[in-house]
């Protein structure tokens, strides 16, 4: 058993906590959270800081590490994509890529894990990165993505989801199919792929350039043109514009949970009609991310009054120098002071969990075991991270 105590803790199931200490047991469960006094102090292990639960990942893609510097930051949404699409392509069959690939990923997986990741939401385009999620001690989401908007393309891009689908769950992966993005699915996929997948989470990258709303409400501009290289038919706009978020709420199943990724550039018009849904909707900011394509960040101010369930993920390290949540969360306050650290941690840890549907994880609760992590130094008196906050995870 351990007896653990900081300057505070965030159990972030009730209000922050000071003189009291979290027990754990040796596999990481949370057995009791006591006043301090009720411990014997020689049994107490004192750290500076706060201690909160593990961070949750709530937008990670695992199979693009071996890019990590590959592609130069701040040249957009539309160039990044056209990169991304002919360096996957050019590497794709090359058998020292593929070793490379793999050695990222791995090192990828143990960096999280380093910085106290305790899950990861991530996006598959192959099945390449299932041999690091079955021997992490992670816990992985896989949505396996799905795209095409010609009516020709539906049922041979299902087929071909459904296939890396497959051999996901047969590696006991917890997976399921998702959308895109709103400029590369058809109405028509997205009836199809809801009718195919029961699970009821989706993640779906959503508002996050001006191209996207250029192509989306003209059918022109620089996202037009990179559609091939996507694989995706380039006319489907210029004949029939997807109305979106309308079209996809339209079409969502019933109680399902969707995750909304990075809404960069959203505005009250789009994510309103999420408040009108018979679902839940999920915000999930990837902040250092945005940085590095788009050279902005979203307007929380806006966000928070939209919604309190807000997450926080990384992307790839193809758009980040780290997969750091400690990280994105000092960019974010650094955008927005009014975010305070209590909140920026809901962010981190227990509304990714949540939407998930990760029980176990998120808060620091009797029966749970959702890692132990420790942030110092902090400014507690202004609820503030500093940028020499570091974290250590304790369990």
């Amino acid at each position: 058993m351990r007896y653990l105590t900081a300057d505070c803790i965030f159990s972030l199931r009730g209000p922050a906590a000071v003189n009291s200490v979290v027990v754990a047991a040796s596999d990481g469960r949370i057995e009791a959270l006591l006043p301090e006094d009720e411990v014997d102090p020689l049994l107490v292990e004192r750290h500076r800081g706060v201690l909160c639960p593990g961070f949750v990942n709530a937008h990670c893609h695992l199979e693009l590490s071996h890019l990590h510097d590959q592609i130069p930051s701040g040249t957009g949404l539309p160039f990044f994509l056209n990169a991304l699409a002919r360096l996957r392509r050019a590497q794709g069959a090359d058998a020292a890529w593929q070793e490379a690939a793999a050695d990222a990923m791995k090192r990828a997986d143990e960096c999280m894990q380093r910085e106290g990741i305790v899950a990861v939401a991530d996006i598959s385009n192959t099945d390449s990165s299932f041999g690091v999620k079955q021997t992490s001690s992670l816990t992985y989401y896989t949505f396996v993505e799905c795209l095409g908007l010609a009516v020709g393309q539906i049922a041979e891009r299902i087929q071909n989801a459904q296939s890396i689908l497959l051999k996901a769950r047969q590696q006991g992966l917890v997976a399921s199919l998702t959308p895109h993005a709103p400029y590369t699915v058809s109405p028509l996929l997205l009836k199809s792929l809801f009718m195919e997948d029961g699970t009821g989470i989706y993640s779906v990258h959503y508002m996050e350039s001006e191209a996207e709303r250029q192509l989306l409400t003209s059918g022109s501009g620089a996202l037009q043109d990179l559609l091939p290289l996507l694989a995706v038919e380039r006319t489907y706009f210029s004949d029939q514009p997807v109305q979106w978020p309308e079209v996809m709420i339209d079409l969502l199943p019933s109680g399902s949970r969707v995750l909304l990724v990075h809404n960069t550039i959203a505005q009250f018009e789009d994510l309103s009609p999420w408040l009108q849904w018979q679902g839940s909707f999920w915000l999930c900011t990837c902040p250092d991310a945005n940085q590095y394509i788009e050279g902005s960040l979203p307007d929380y101010a806006l966000w928070r009054k939209v919604t309190n369930r807000i997450c926080i993920g990384t992307d790839s390290l193809a758009s980040n120098k780290h997969l750091s949540i400690l990280e994105a969360m000092k960019s974010i306050q650094a955008h927005d002071p009014d975010v305070g650290l209590e909140d920026l941690l809901r962010w981190a840890c227990s509304n990714g969990a949540a939407c998930l549907g990760w029980d176990e994880l998120g808060t620091l609760e009797p029966g749970k075991r959702p890692g132990i992590n420790c942030i110092a130094p902090v400014d507690l008196a202004h609820g503030r991270l500093l940028p020499e906050s570091r974290v250590s995870r304790l369990v």
